[in-house]
């Protein structure tokens, strides 16, 4: 319930105007995200709203927006940006959850919507809290994402509009934006043919592949089955906790027995110095290419997974539903998978017949 003000009646925008020292219509537009608001002061207006738990149906706030002549600044409302990444150092510290953040944005305000950004804890704790902010800021739709495949975070979510960006929240049965693995992988091992390459090794991490529904190491399969015996190499997965490091004693005997030319992973940098390591030297002794290429690590040749225009995919499958008035889970949810872009680097040239230095340096 909203908090009674001085008089035992439930807060009203004079309370918000009173509470601030704003006029009632700035309080107003503020609320509505209207852009001649500055961004100060929206939020002092919108935290005295949560502190009061102010409440303004969203379908109100949108109307208001209307009769009230702002068609010209195509703004129709508000979405919510759901994840358990903290917004600053922990948000900046996840490239493709910035990425996600970015492009969705964007895209909204094209739109003439506002993303606004909420950090959710795992374990739902700030979900009754959520809620009424949620109501209080008149979101009209939300889009989920987060890195930990375990969490649980959504609030109640009938009455929204609902999609998600990636694989995880896989409970869920919403629309959702995600990287066409198994095409991207599909694509990096068809070029490599095309080098030349005839022995291709897959390096992954278990709970990495698990995160990712297993499409990429699905696509490698399916490639191996196609190869003959000769040049089938097996995946190496590393089962170990996430936050391990490559085994390199494992790594250098697996790259013994089986003699690859290239190696493809999501974790370029890390296998690149796991290699360097154990005295290889890239691309002369041994070949290197991604499907999930990064900036940190951007000599490393493959493919960028485009994580802006996923993003984008998840604000117009959350526009789409609104428009249809479609709201909470779906029986049969759609997903849009985003193709990879080509990053060319330093880690790949022609294929040599015979990766003869293999041999040498990595029984060092």
């Amino acid at each position: 319930m909203a908090k009674s003000n001085q008089r035992g009646k439930a807060a009203t925008m004079a309370d918000l105007a009173e509470k601030t020292g704003f006029a009632k219509s700035t309080v107003s537009l503020a609320l509505r995200d209207h852009p001649s608001v500055a961004e100060e002061t929206k939020d002092a207006i919108k935290r005295a709203a949560e502190e009061l738990n102010y409440e303004i149906p969203p379908l109100i706030a949108a109307h208001m927006a209307h009769v009230r002549g702002l068609k010209e600044e195509r703004f129709h409302g508000t979405l919510g940006f759901l994840t358990t990444l903290k917004e600053g150092r922990e948000l900046n510290a996840s490239a493709p959850f910035k990425a996600y953040l970015k492009g969705a944005r964007d895209t909204a305000q094209k739109l003439g919507y506002n993303l606004d950004y909420f950090h959710v804890e795992t374990d739902g704790s700030n979900r009754e809290r959520l809620d009424r902010i949620l109501l209080a800021r008149g979101v009209l739709g939300v889009i989920l994402t987060t890195p930990d495949p375990t969490a649980e975070i959504a609030p109640k979510l009938d009455h929204l509009a609902t999609s998600i960006i990636g694989y995880t929240f896989s409970n869920y049965s919403f629309p959702r934006a995600a990287c066409d693995n198994y095409s991207i992988c599909e694509g990096l091992i068809n070029r490599l043919k095309r080098m030349g390459f005839r022995k291709i090794g897959y390096v992954s991490k278990l709970d990495a592949d698990q995160r990712g529904r297993n499409l990429a190491r699905a696509s490698f399969l399916v490639h191996n089955e196609n190869t003959k015996k000769s040049d089938r190499i097996p995946p190496f997965i590393e089962k170990a906790p996430p936050t391990h490091e490559f085994d390199k004693k494992k790594l250098k005997g697996w790259i013994d027995r089986y003699q690859p030319e290239v190696l493809i992973t999501a974790f370029g940098l890390e296998v690149k110095t796991v290699l360097n390591n154990l005295g290889l030297q890239i691309p002369n002794d041994i070949q290197l290419a991604t499907y999930c290429w990064k900036n940190d690590s951007s000599d490393i040749s493959g493919y960028y997974q485009n994580y802006e225009k996923i993003g984008a995919s998840a604000v117009h499958l959350l526009i789409g539903q609104m428009h249809r008035n479609e709201k909470g889970p779906s029986d049969t949810p759609p997903s849009l998978l985003v193709g990879g872009e080509w990053r060319e680097g330093k880690t790949l040239k022609v294929a040599a017949a015979v990766p003869a230095a293999i041999l040498k340096k990595s029984a060092r």
